[in-house]
């Protein structure tokens, strides 16, 4: 009884103690509340939810439930977006209109096929600076500009998700990565 007490205390230490995390493109953790000190901008729209063991780190994402979909809110280089959680797409999908206002140049880009339930189109290919979904902020994302019928409306596809365990948990409404 003693022992799961102890157990059950530092369980509720470490998830009152969480710092927000930003995983950056090489999936290190680094704290970013230092850096949002130090350049005077805010990184993060809200707590975040953090337990941690010894190596590995559970970052964990709220979403609200919209007819059948998944809807996290975010940014794009600093450009307020909703996004619906599309765990079969490969790439973040952002619209046009949120590309120009992030400062999102596509006149360069390489174009490249997509194979979308409405059949093959192409989209222009690029590399976002920082995607934050809900309360996690990912940097160097992979991304294609493609309009939605939904205005504003993006998907988070696996490029934001990277190379972590992921866990989609519909009773409590959160996406769980893990580093592995």
């Amino acid at each position: 009884m003693r022992n799961w007490l102890f157990t059950a205390s530092l369980l509720i230490s470490i998830t009152c103690q969480a710092e927000p995390y930003e995983l950056s493109g090489s999936n290190e953790y680094e704290n970013i509340a230092n850096r949002a000190v130090e350049s005077g901008e805010p990184l993060l729209m809200m707590p975040l939810s953090i337990v941690s063991g010894p190596k590995k780190k559970r970052l964990e994402i709220s979403y609200t439930s919209r007819g059948g979909s998944m809807i996290v809110h975010g940014k794009v280089n600093g450009v307020p977006i909703r996004f619906v959680v599309d765990t079969g797409a490969s790439l973040v999908s952002i619209p046009s209109s949120i590309a120009k206002r992030a400062g999102v140049s596509i006149s360069d880009s390489r174009r490249v096929k997509l194979h979308t339930a409405n059949g093959v189109i192409s989209a222009p290919l690029v590399k976002l600076d920082q995607v934050i979904a809900d309360n996690i902020a990912i940097t160097e994302v992979m991304a294609v500009v493609q309009d939605l019928s939904v205005p504003d409306l993006g998907l988070l596809g696996m490029s934001f998700f990277g190379k972590h365990k992921m866990t989609i948990d519909h009773e409590r409404n959160v996406i769980t990565l893990e580093t592995k």
